[in-house]
């Protein structure tokens, strides 16, 4: 007799899986980027407070500062317009090295 299998456990493959997490994000409105920071960037964020001196070789504390960075750069344009009028253009000279 064959009997309905009450546990119908899918196995889900780690590619399967990164690509649920990408159209979750897609969905929520995020974009994944993967961004090259040289070490006077991270010395920089160290100088600002955003990361301590001993998280600069921690990868996952650099990232939390740069969402600390972003969160603080683009409220206060938020909450001065024209802020963006004097600051400099970005730095192409890495232009074309994205991953």
């Amino acid at each position: 007799m064959n009997e309905p299998v009450a546990n119908d456990a899918r196995i889900i493959t780690p590619g399967a899986e990164r690509m649920r997490i990408s159209r979750q994000r897609r969905r929520e409105g995020m974009r994944c980027f993967t961004i090259e920071m040289r070490e006077t960037e991270i010395d920089r964020l160290v100088a600002l407070g955003l990361l301590s001196a001993d998280g600069r070789s921690d990868q996952n504390a650099v990232v939390q500062a740069i969402y600390r960075f972003l969160d603080q750069s683009l409220i206060g344009a938020r909450l001065n317009p024209g802020i963006g009028a004097r600051m400099p253009l970005a730095d192409n000279s890495r232009a074309g090295t994205a991953r």
